[in-house]
């Protein structure tokens, strides 16, 4: 979701340009995708269906490394037929690493996360060389960022590849924020499964104990529809880009994954937030440390202490939103 939501700044900057643009993409980004561009052709492509099933990346990959090759050869021939089938001239791939042509003339590839992290410097090294050999094989890099911002950190450094740009931080958002505010908290959760279902679960009952605070719980998926589970809690599927941007403009405090997108939507709006990394993702983990340490309004929390410290943070932070100012 946070590589589409990012993504769909560059679409109506292109089609305001009088490009004739078409998507590609899979699962339920195409239902979403349809909602925010609703005059833009979509082809499906087969789902990709990783999973994070245990807390370390590099178990997850190696779980998963055959339908990862089988993932990379069908996004070559589909990139392949659809610009043929469409006469493209152009394919700019958000993360797919092998969605490109070299049959036509262009093809761009967006990253933020050109140095891969992982706590093991060896194996953050490997990484990183195999990710921009991918990235290698594109015309240009598109970076996600602003180089005197560095809202990405390290990840969106430059070094080992030739043919890049910078183009700044991309949000679906404006940067306006209502000066009153009827949501006290507002929960916004994305990410793979089954990552994303545990923290629904953990979360739901937790925030049960916060009785006069108004909660809205935007759960980022339509399977699975959950029931209201309490008066006091406002429990939404999905939401298209408008209303959630309602919605944050809204809220008070926001509690979420730290995924880049999410990060850029928050820099814009400029609103605190808790910070809770997908476990196994050590990208979510670095930027979730590095955000609490430089850049002050968010608060990382793990979600293995979720229960022992999450609503001690949350009463603080509210205690803190509600004093008045000096």
């Amino acid at each position: 979701m946070g590589h589409a939501s990012r993504s769909v700044p560059v679409i109506r900057v292109l089609i305001q340009e009088g490009h004739t643009v078409h998507l590609a993409a899979d699962g339920h980004i195409i239902d979403w995708l349809s909602s925010e561009l609703p005059d833009v052709k979509i082809h499906r492509l087969p789902e990709t269906n990783f999973r994070y099933q245990t807390n370390r990346m590099l178990v997850n990959a190696m779980l998963q490394f055959f339908s990862f090759l089988r993932f990379l050869r069908q996004d070559k021939i589909h990139a392949g037929r659809i610009s043929r089938m469409i006469g493209a001239n152009v394919i700019i791939s958000d993360n797919r690493f092998c969605f490109y042509n070299h049959k036509i003339p262009v093809n761009i590839y967006i990253s933020h996360q050109i140095q891969i992290f992982y706590p093991v410097k060896w194996i953050s090294r490997m990484m990183t060389a195999a990710h921009q050999y991918f990235i290698r094989k594109y015309s240009m890099c598109w970076i996600p960022d602003d180089p005197t911002i560095k809202l990405a950190g390290m990840l969106s450094d430059s070094n080992g590849i030739r043919h890049y740009k910078y183009i700044g931080i991309l949000s679906r958002f404006s940067p306006f924020v209502e000066k009153t505010k009827s949501i006290d908290i507002l929960v916004i959760l994305s990410g793979p499964e089954p990552q994303r279902t545990y923290l629904e679960n953990l979360l739901i009952p937790l925030l049960n104990q916060f009785k006069n605070t108004g909660i809205d719980f935007v759960r980022g998926t339509n399977s699975t529809v959950q029931k209201q589970p309490f008066p006091h809690i406002n429990v939404i599927n999905i939401m298209g880009s408008a209303e959630l941007e309602k919605k944050i403009n809204q809220s008070k405090l926001l509690i979420c994954r730290p995924g880049y997108s999410t990060l850029m939507d928050l820099y814009t709006k400029n609103i605190p937030a808790i910070l809770i990394p997908t476990p196994g993702q050590s990208e979510q983990e670095y930027l979730c440390d590095y955000h609490s340490v430089s850049k002050g309004k968010f608060t990382p929390l793990l979600q293995k202490n979720i229960a022992g410290q999450l609503p001690g943070i949350i009463s603080k932070k509210l205690a803190e939103l509600h004093s008045p100012k000096e």
